[in-house]
């Protein structure tokens, strides 16, 4: 009994080293929705089009949003450069990666509560470093 009580005093740290094992110490694990300076300098890449496309092509998908009934065809994300409405998902690539601080994905429910209506395919935010 005293064995079996050790054991499963331990078997959270296990699985807590185990986790820990599979990633670099000092690196936080990828969020699918974020893309850092760090990441998009490792894209080697010209514009941030090409960024997207190399590291989260998922973002460029159109999609239709079963939440909003008004949404007939899939349409793709709408871009914001620092909280203005920038264009369509074409207009990532007259962005120099030079410029670029951090990109976010949101999806539909958020892209409407904070843009309002018209992203039923979501939106991606641009940050630029400057």
């Amino acid at each position: 009994m005293p064995v079996l009580r050790t054991l499963l005093l331990l078997a959270p740290l296990g699985v807590g080293a185990s986790c820990a094992a599979g990633s670099q110490p000092g690196s936080a694990p990828s969020d699918p929705n974020l893309l850092t300076r760090s990441e998009i300098v490792t894209a080697n890449a010209h514009n941030a089009l090409d960024v997207v496309r190399r590291l989260r092509p998922a973002w460029l998908h159109t999609r239709t949003s079963p939440r909003f009934l008004g949404a007939q065809e899939p349409t793709p994300p709408v871009v914001y450069v620092d909280n203005v409405r920038y264009g369509s998902v074409q207009s990532l690539a007259g962005l120099s990666v030079e410029v670029l601080g951090e990109m976010r994905y949101l999806d539909a429910p958020e892209a409407t509560q904070r843009f309002g209506t018209g992203h039923t395919g979501g939106a991606i935010l641009v940050t630029t470093g400057l």
